[in-house]
């Protein structure tokens, strides 16, 4: 469980190894995990009230637009979302594009460019 924790804390542990990043990304982070928390707290407690559930296609939309960190640490906290096997591909495949998009800033290597002039030359 430490290691989820580990995972979604990465954001903003590498907004401190790189310096010059806007705060403002932080922010985004930092409040669309909060939504996404109650999200998943909301849509637990609907699923245990028989309740009308919140959509997985708005989950899955806040974790893409930065709330991935929040929703990591509800489905641990809430045991809720950890066994669909569709739900968690969708939400592993956000949380890895993240990380690499994080891994490109921080390394400065420009592998994101690299791809987009390679997919650009193929047309």
């Amino acid at each position: 469980m430490i290691l989820y924790y580990i995972i979604a804390l990465s954001p903003f542990v590498a907004s401190f190894v790189k310096r010059d990043i806007s705060y403002s990304f932080l922010i985004i982070y930092f409040v669309m995990s909060l939504a996404c928390y109650a999200f998943y707290y909301v849509d637990k407690k609907r699923a245990i009230d028989g309740k009308f559930r919140v959509s997985e296609f708005k989950l899955h939309t806040i974790e893409f637009f930065g709330g991935w960190p929040g929703g990591l640490i509800a489905q641990q906290r809430f045991r809720h979302k950890t066994q669909k096997k569709p739900y968690l591909y969708k939400f592993w495949a956000i949380v890895v594009l993240h990380i690499l998009i994080w891994a490109e800033f921080l390394s400065d290597l420009k592998g994101i460019e690299f791809f987009l002039e390679y997919l650009r030359n193929l047309t």
